[in-house]
């Protein structure tokens, strides 16, 4: 879907500030992590993340299930020092990686968004996970950021929760397919803006914004979407717990 290298390096450049900015996000992993443990239980084997970032949902599966492997994947080299102890990293684009072994627990928030080629991909996870095992993602629909996709007319082709209901019961059988509006306030369009840069959500691959164009948009993202609360940014969150559907 977008471009491998420029996302890499967006997100890359925006590791530092990510874990205060990321509002929405955490309110995801945390949706996501319930999910997981209303469906599968705490104790899991074996756990693959895909996409682990700065390691928000590492430490949540960490803290929240028991389990006795933990490989955490991500495109970009991070610091390992922020991933929980024991926590096995594996760098690498998920799309392209040939995972070894099997997991009881196959879980991403918040990324695979960004994948080129989605059914490939579930198609080759689902031979990684376990007899009964379970695939946990959290990700965003076509409604994400809808304020700035109505000003600027750009932005990422989500998949609806229609097209992820085919895409996911086409290889597993679902236990969770919900979505969620997670409105976040900023105080200024310039605020709003360096929310989204210090997110890594400018990784998305379309021309940038001119300084006209940035005056123009923060013009009208005020005269639109003021509230008593402040200016509003809309996540779109969509949430998918699945099981390996059984061969018997």
């Amino acid at each position: 879907m977008g471009n491998t290298a420029k996302i890499k390096e967006s997100f890359t450049r925006s590791f530092p500030t990510y874990d205060r900015q990321a509002t929405a996000q955490r309110i995801a992993i945390k949706r996501l992590s319930d999910n997981i443990i209303r469906n599968s239980g705490k104790r899991v084997e074996s756990i693959l993340e895909i996409g682990c970032g700065t390691g928000l949902f590492t430490a949540e599966l960490s803290r929240r299930l028991s389990c006795r492997t933990l490989v955490a994947n991500d495109l970009c080299e991070i610091d390992k020092s922020r991933l929980p102890e024991g926590v096995v990293f594996l760098p690498g684009d998920a799309e392209q990686l040939p995972f070894a072994g099997t997991y009881n627990l196959i879980a991403s928030s918040s990324t695979v968004q960004w994948f080129r080629d989605i059914p490939s991909f579930l198609k080759k996870i689902e031979k990684n996970l376990a007899e009964h095992g379970t695939l946990a993602l959290s990700t965003f629909g076509p409604e994400n950021l809808r304020e700035l996709r109505a000003i600027t007319h750009q932005g990422l082709s989500y998949r609806s929760l229609e097209e992820w209901n085919g895409l996911i019961s086409a290889c597993f059988d679902i236990a969770v397919l919900q979505e969620e509006y997670i409105p976040v306030y900023f105080d200024s369009p310039p605020e709003l803006l360096r929310h989204l840069r210090e997110t890594g959500v400018n990784g998305i691959d379309v021309p940038p914004l001119s300084a006209g164009d940035v005056l123009r948009l923060c013009k009208t993202y005020e005269q639109r979407y003021r509230t008593e609360k402040g200016l509003p940014l809309t996540y779109h969150v969509i949430y998918i717990v699945a099981h390996k559907k059984s061969t018997k």
